[in-house]
């Protein structure tokens, strides 16, 4: 099983998504263009970490998976996209702020990073 964690720069968020053999959703993102070519090694784009301007708060994201790879697609309510880093990392994976130790399964993790931006809005109920 493989699990992807996508944690905010700005807030204590983690979002585990695990990707298996059952039927998927579909993500293939109206308007979504691929970034670069397949690669392990980690990317950053945007100037990340990004400062400044307005944070973008997460409002979906979709997964898929396909022949020989899983497609996991953040959705964000501002019409800038955050900076970002995608990248593998070794265990143990901890939480943003707090430190606190993730336990997860499996033997592959990777960091998906986004700046700034937000998984909740902390003045919304």
């Amino acid at each position: 099983m493989r699990r992807l964690l996508l944690s905010s720069t700005v807030v204590a968020t983690i979002l585990l998504t695990a990707c298996s053999g059952s039927e998927p959703e579909d993500a293939t993102g109206e308007g979504a263009t691929p970034v670069g070519s397949p690669s392990t090694a980690t990317v950053e784009e945007g100037g990340f970490p990004r400062g400044g301007g307005a944070t973008a708060l997460l409002v979906d994201v979709r997964v898929a998976g396909h022949d020989g790879f899983d497609r996991v697609v953040p959705e964000f309510d501002e019409e800038t996209p955050p900076s970002y880093r995608v990248g593998y990392i070794e265990p143990p994976v901890r939480e943003d702020f707090s430190g606190n130790e993730v336990d997860l399964e499996g033997n592959a993790f990777l960091e998906v990073r986004a700046s700034p931006a937000a998984g909740f809005d902390p003045l919304s109920e």
